[in-house]
């Protein structure tokens, strides 16, 4: 899945290139001569590739992931900061999917079935999460703020949760 997002007169876009097995994560600012190659997503052919990009005024966010044999997920989610160009990986994207930025704030959901993800910071201490949550991260603070899992008392009871819709600040 290639997706794109458009905010202020700026494209965050994915261009799949099969040829080559790779996705190419692209910026555009109208008025540019040409779009700027932000990442390269190389994948194994075998296995479904998904790259799902968010664009905020401030920040892009992109999740690079791959479906493996029995339901298991990996990739990548990557954070670039658009006045500086500076790229971090927050979080190792184990079935990550639907960046969503809202102000200077991520939100991700982790999928139903799946392993969780591991923040990148404590990667060698395997925290992981667990499946089937919405997690916040603060691109300012550069910290996962929140996350809300099928525990919490408005979703008890729920086997999935569907994708978050933002209505406002």
């Amino acid at each position: 899945i290639a997706r794109w997002s458009f905010n202020n007169g700026t494209l965050l876009y994915a261009k799949p290139d099969s040829e080559r097995s790779e996705t190419n994560i692209y910026l555009y600012r109208v008025g540019d001569s040409a779009p700027t190659l932000l990442d390269t997503f190389r994948y194994d052919t075998r296995y479904r590739s998904y790259v799902e990009v968010a664009l905020g005024d401030n920040y892009a966010v992109w999740n690079e992931r791959q479906e493996m044999e029995r339901e298991r997920t990996y990739g990548e989610t990557i954070v670039c900061d658009l006045a500086t160009g500076d790229t971090t990986e927050i979080a190792l994207g184990y079935n990550v999917r639907d960046p969503l930025i809202v102000g200077d704030k991520l939100v991700v959901q982790t999928l139903p079935n799946g392993n969780g993800w591991t923040e990148v910071s404590e990667a060698q201490g395997g925290v992981a999460s667990l499946p089937n949550a919405l997690w916040i991260y603060d691109l300012t603070e550069k910290a996962w703020t929140y996350s809300a899992d099928t525990n919490l008392a408005m979703l008890e009871g729920c086997i999935t949760m569907e994708r978050p819709i933002v209505m406002d600040d």
